[in-house]
């Protein structure tokens, strides 16, 4: 344990460079930061205009915890508390189902098409806004149903962040080959769980891992931090819901000191004074799940390997999380959307850029055998 929570020598290097007044707690940071970030930069190749979203936990601490699934089998019938199915999928994942009927090939005569995207939303999540076509349920009514379910199966509603989602996105019933809503449709919202006050962002290897990447993966640890649930307008009720709860196993240190806002600026300035970050939607503080050092999967065959994951326990590190458009080279164009949506995020460019919150560090893509091991953390003791 000694050897897992010690500074590394990089991060000693890092602490000699830093002066006093670049530390700070995260209630000091929201005294930093303003609503949104807006500036213009002028590039080598080309005009940046900036105007973010900056978001960050209302907690006064941030600790150092090990994690490990939160989810145990229900006690109970599914239809007891109104679902027709359960699916136990380990301590990472439960998930629940209600059958809902299947849409009709025709209506009236008119012959239907297959469901199709169109409307996303990352933000601006008003209790009375209304996302489900022709269907006048409010976004409010949805999360009520939501939380209801998890606070029947035994979890605490307020460590789901299903009030402000990651993503909601609307799918909608049409004429065949036309965009035009015939029957009510469905939503599907994606939502992260909160340790201690403060999201869990991700796991490291959704960033190290990239086009290039090696088969490398296949024997590492990694878990899909996002829950989920889906509103199904011609069923008229929650149709399904995907939910990841996390437990604490050990708090190792009460409170970490951070680098200032200042300082996390200016690394997401190198990004884009290099020519990579082309436009910005949030910056968001939240944890990275890495994985313990030198624990990586066997080669053991299905039942058993799955049984690895569900045992897996990870290190939560704070980052800051830049939502952008991001270009490996400086010189190359962005990519069109493509031809079916309407969301320009939903582009090989949409990149989720990790700062780490101690060291400054820009998260790059690698294929070393370390990548998402957890290397420890800087205490306050070490930058006094």
């Amino acid at each position: 344990m000694k050897k897992l929570i010690c500074v590394l020598m990089a991060m000693l290097m890092m602490l000699s460079a830093a002066s006093a007044e670049d530390w700070c707690s995260i209630a000091d940071i929201r005294k930093q930061i303003p609503v949104r970030w807006t500036q213009t930069y002028e590039t080598k190749w080309r005009t940046i205009n900036i105007d973010a979203e900056i978001n960050i936990p209302q907690v006064d601490k941030v600790p150092v915890v090990q994690i490990e699934g939160g989810a145990v089998e229900p006690p109970f019938a599914a239809s007891e508390i109104g679902w027709d199915s359960f699916r136990f999928d380990g301590a990472y994942q439960l998930v629940l189902r209600r059958d809902y009927p299947s849409y009709p090939k025709k209506l009236n005569g008119v012959r239907l098409g297959t469901s199709y995207a169109q409307g996303n939303w990352y933000g601006g999540f008003a209790p009375e806004n209304q996302y489900v076509p022709l269907d006048d349920i409010t976004f409010g009514e949805i999360t009520d149903r939501v939380k209801s379910t998890i606070g029947m199966l035994g979890y605490d509603p307020d460590a789901f962040m299903i009030d402000e989602p990651v993503r909601l996105w609307a799918q909608h019933i049409g004429e065949y080959g036309k965009k035009n809503d015939v029957l009510p449709g469905y939503i599907s919202i994606d939502f992260l769980t909160k340790v201690e006050g403060i999201p869990v962002i991700s796991h490291v290897q959704e960033t190290v891992r990239g086009d290039t990447s090696t088969a490398l993966g296949d024997s590492e640890f990694w878990e899909d931090v996002h829950s989920g649930v889906t509103y199904h307008g011609y069923l008229g009720d929650l149709s399904s819901i995907r939910l990841k709860p996390l437990k604490i196993v050990q708090t190792i240190a009460d409170d970490i000191p951070l680098l200032s806002f200042d300082t996390i600026i200016a690394a997401i300035e190198d990004e884009i004074n290099a020519g990579h970050i082309r436009k910005i939607y949030e910056i968001e503080f939240g944890y990275v799940l890495y994985n313990e050092p030198g624990r990586f999967l066997t080669s053991k065959p299905g039942k058993e390997r799955r049984a690895e994951f569900h045992t897996a326990r990870y290190y939560l590190r704070p980052m800051w999380l830049v939502n952008c458009l991001y270009k490996d080279t400086a010189t190359d164009k962005l990519r069109s959307k493509p031809s079916d949506s309407d969301d320009e995020r939903n582009t090989l460019d949409y990149y989720q850029l990790l700062i780490d919150a101690q060291t400054g560090e820009v998260v790059k893509r690698s294929n070393a055998q370390d990548r998402c091991e957890y290397k420890g953390f800087i205490s306050w003791e070490d930058v006094q």
